[in-house]
């Protein structure tokens, strides 16, 4: 029976279908696009799961086979900003980083360098990693807190109300705990503000 699994050409629609166990799973259109899941990938791969209320259902997961604690595996980017270019730009990857129960830590990788022909390069460019923890670091490897920020001269934080400029509108920073808002650093524009709940 051909339709339980084959792989076929159709020229009324253009596109090439991959089927198994009595049902398509895969198609390429004549655009070039692959779709898993779906029978009308928009880009260039398009993956669709079967979604569950509430459970995660990845519908892509990237792995790497090598059974070690620091084993790497994630994604790279390129953006060719010309003919001639051929290097890696950026990575999301989740690093073992010699964790002996391989929970990991997910970094992301961003490099202004030209053409780096290998992305094991890119470990070097670290911008910002999350913990198992739950601890995000932007720029730095001392992690102490849940949000670290390291710069380089300048603001290492800069809050921006999105407003028509010239207006004034507030700025806020707020300080929580278990009974609420319990402090402020507050800017409308003219002035700076303090306030505490005490």
């Amino acid at each position: 029976n051909q339709n339980i699994g084959s792989i076929a050409y159709l020229n009324n629609g253009n596109h090439m279908t991959f089927r198994a166990d009595n049902g398509e799973k895969m198609r390429i259109t004549g655009a070039g696009n692959v779709g898993i899941g779906t029978a009308a990938p928009a880009q260039k791969l398009t993956t669709v799961g079967t979604a569950s209320a509430g459970v995660l259902t990845p519908s892509l997961m990237v792995a790497n086979s090598l059974a070690d604690n620091d084993s790497v595996a994630g994604m790279v980017f390129h953006n060719r900003y010309d003919a001639n270019s051929t290097g890696f730009k950026a990575a999301i990857v989740l690093d073992g980083d010699d964790n002996s129960n391989a929970t990991g830590v997910l970094k992301f990788l961003c490099s202004n360098e030209a053409n780096i022909a290998n992305p094991a390069t890119l470990a070097a460019h670290s911008r910002m990693k999350i913990t198992p923890a739950g601890v995000v670091s932007i720029g730095g490897t001392n992690v102490t807190a849940k949000l670290n920020v390291v710069g380089q001269g300048g603001s290492n934080v800069q809050l921006q109300n999105n407003i028509v400029t010239g207006t004034g509108g507030m700025v806020q920073i707020g300080f929580i705990n278990d009974n609420g808002l319990v402090g402020s650093i507050q800017t409308n524009g003219t002035g700076t503000s303090y306030a505490t709940s005490s």
